[in-house]
């Protein structure tokens, strides 16, 4: 059967999914150690603030173009055969992931400052 043109296309949209993660994650360099002071991830957070949101709407780029991946990847999975039980897995993964606010710092409340002693 002859295929459309966005059918032959279709696979590359994970390629350009983990090309935008890891440039996103290569861009955003380190951050600071779970050992430091609440002072010092404050102050990191603070002046990187703007180069962080930035990066977390281009990170936020890549997942249509995973989800359309997941997509894609079940749809070869099922039209390949079997029990459909291993087509599933693809759209659960993509359509779950962790919350944002745990495993990104910027959407974090800034109400957490650190407080000073008195």
């Amino acid at each position: 059967m002859q295929q459309s043109r966005w059918e032959r296309l279709a696979p590359l949209t994970g390629v350009v999914a983990v090309a935008i993660i890891v440039a996103v994650f290569a861009i955003g360099g380190s951050t600071p150690d779970e050992h430091d002071s609440a002072a010092k991830v404050w102050a990191y957070y603070s002046r990187h603030h703007d180069k962080h949101i930035t990066l977390a709407f281009i990170l936020a780029i890549a997942l249509p173009f995973l989800v359309f991946f997941a997509s894609t990847l079940r749809h070869e999975l099922r039209r390949a055969g079997g029990t459909g039980q291993l087509s599933r897995l693809p759209s659960a993964a993509a359509s779950s992931p962790p919350p944002a606010s745990a495993c990104w710092p910027p959407f974090t409340s800034r109400s957490r400052a650190p407080q000073k002693r008195r």
